[in-house]
């Protein structure tokens, strides 16, 4: 685990703050754990962040006043540019390390039915425990956790977050204080993003 010690990551929001997982990839598609593995969307996962820029534009928000938080992954980065070319001028954003994906370590690659067959008994554990349990050579939920809590404790003005999936399910975990046996069956929809604001989540 972290230096930090085991003491249960934590932040509190004063700003509205908007999250959006990437679009998709083929890894996606094909039920492959990506983690680390710097791929790219496809056609679809394109369609999917020109259609978050729509719905963001039209939420009458000034995005030139949101800072914009952004996984140096390639995936996030290219979610990122179609929202801006829709956004408009006045956008930029800050590629934070601490958004990038989770690593699956030697999983990485693997479809979920190849990780189940190869290792099942890893596979099975960390179903059920993911959140102090890593995949083999891979991180745990709570390691991901608090690369999150660390980010969002220095929000300082409202914020766009664009990363990943794991991201997504321990940010909800931290922010709703969810029960963490539960978390890999937490849905990380790419076809609408997060709203969080007031202690609640909402779906766009």
């Amino acid at each position: 685990m972290a230096s930090a010690g085991d003491e249960e990551p934590g932040f509190a929001l004063a700003y509205r703050l908007y999250f959006l997982r990437h679009g998709e990839t083929d890894w996606n598609l094909e039920h492959r754990l990506q983690g680390e593995t710097d791929t790219g969307m496809n056609a679809t996962g394109r369609a999917q962040a020109a259609r978050h820029g729509e719905v963001m534009a039209g939420l009458g928000e000034n995005w030139a006043g949101f800072r914009f938080a952004v996984s140096p992954m390639n995936r996030a980065r290219e979610t990122f540019e179609i929202i801006r070319a829709r956004l408009g001028p006045g956008i930029e954003p800050r590629f934070d390390e601490r958004l990038r994906e989770g690593s699956f370590g030697r999983w990485e690659g693997w479809t979920w039915a190849e990780v189940a067959e190869r290792e099942p008994e890893g596979h099975a554990t960390w179903l059920t425990d993911s959140w102090t349990t890593a995949p083999h050579g891979g991180e745990t939920y709570g390691e991901i956790a608090r690369r999150f809590a660390d980010f969002a404790r220095e929000i300082t003005g409202p914020t766009v977050v664009i990363s990943h999936g794991g991201l997504s399910r321990a940010a909800r975990a931290l922010y709703l204080g969810l029960d963490r046996a539960t978390l890999t069956a937490l849905k990380v929809p790419q076809k609408r993003f997060m709203r969080l604001e007031g202690g609640t989540v909402e779906w766009i």
